[in-house]
């Protein structure tokens, strides 16, 4: 055989590897993203909780007939970065798991006073858990639920704190709606703390902003934060809260007024996703200059609760029906949102989606 050749077939073969390689560095595989949802009780009467190991291609169902889920609602979920999974809800409902669902674990807890409803969970980087809820209560723990702080945030005077995130471990944003004492009206509340949690302080917004009340909050990095809320209405930060910016979507929704926007995934600093009322899906890439919106799939007369990504190609979205009877349903994209799918339906509303980074 010509040695010549046979150099130039050994160089052709190591290009062809070579440039395989890199095409697989830049397109991973993402198809064993792991993803739970969870939401109300069903007809067993235990609260949703649904698992998938394939980015949302397929569901099945977790912690069946757990006591400590029956009659209850689960609101959140979310995967802290040690990859435990934890959910919360109704009645101080508080749940974990380190074995991908094989075994889930009631979280013990103890309160001074009435047990509060959970709204929302997070985790600091430092896998501190964050918990938000009713009667303005948060509460956090540094060692896997073992040992939990239980504070009473006095500016949301009694009001749900619907949302907490924690950007870093120090600096951490509430946010959800403040009871004014005029019959039943509530504003948005906005609280902030730079110490873990010690002290707060309360934001307020120009142009009496805070009206409507806040629904969540959640960031990308150290600077960006977006809060988002009733009517379409949303306010979000480039510089780690020194200067808020507040805007609003143009669509219309119920009564001619904007839909609540439920859910938000943010992508990039500049690439959110947002789930909002009447069935809507949005996308901005501009940080909120424009927004597409991208539809939805299946049964309509749905809340698109919850939204979270995998990727800026995956993601995965929530509904519960806006009226009788219950329903539920999870929705999939794997095209940045230019179809979505129905993967899951339920007689029950699916509130809350989180998906393995």
């Amino acid at each position: 055989m010509d040695k010549t050749f046979l150099l130039w077939a050994v160089i052709s073969l190591l290009i062809f590897f070579s440039s395989s390689c890199s095409k697989n560095d830049e397109q991973p595989n993402q198809t064993n993203k792991l993803a739970w949802a969870v939401g109300a009780a069903d007809s067993t009467a235990y609260a949703l909780v649904l698992f998938s190991s394939d980015q949302g291609e397929n569901w099945m169902r977790q912690a069946t007939e757990m006591e400590a889920l029956k009659d209850k609602e689960l609101s959140s979920v979310f995967i802290d970065p040690n990859g435990l999974a934890w959910a919360a809800g109704s009645d101080a409902t508080l749940i974990k798991t380190a074995d991908n669902g094989q075994n889930w674990e009631k979280v013990a807890l103890n309160f001074a006073n009435d047990k509060p409803d959970f709204a929302n969970i997070t985790s600091a980087p430092d896998a501190t858990i964050w918990v938000s809820g009713s009667g303005g209560f948060v509460m956090h723990s540094e060692n896997n639920g073992s040992i939990w702080v239980q504070q009473t945030l006095t500016f949301f005077n009694g009001g749900l704190v619907q949302g907490v995130t924690a950007v870093n471990n120090d600096f951490i944003v509430a946010v959800g709606g403040k009871i004014t004492g005029q019959g039943s009206d509530i504003d948005g509340a906005i609280a902030v703390s730079h110490d873990g949690g010690t002290s707060w302080d309360e934001i307020v917004l120009a142009d009496n902003y805070g009206y409507h009340e806040w629904i969540g909050v959640k960031h990308f990095g150290t600077n960006h934060i977006v809060v988002y809320g009733e009517q379409g209405h949303y306010t979000y930060t480039t510089d780690a809260g020194e200067t808020w910016i507040n805007d609003s979507l143009s669509i219309s929704g119920g009564g001619g007024m904007p839909p609540d926007i439920n859910g938000l995934s943010m992508i990039t600093e500049n690439n959110w996703w947002a789930a909002l009322d009447l069935d809507h899906v949005m996308l901005t890439t501009n940080q909120g200059a424009s927004w597409t919106d991208q539809g939805s799939a299946g049964e309509g007369n749905m809340f698109l609760m919850g939204i979270d990504h995998a990727n800026e190609h995956v993601a995965i979205a929530t509904g519960a029906s806006a009226g009788w009877p219950p329903a539920g349903k999870i929705l999939q994209t794997t095209n940045a949102g230019n179809t979505w799918v129905v993967k899951y339906q339920s007689d029950a509303p699916i509130f809350s989606v989180a998906m393995e980074k």
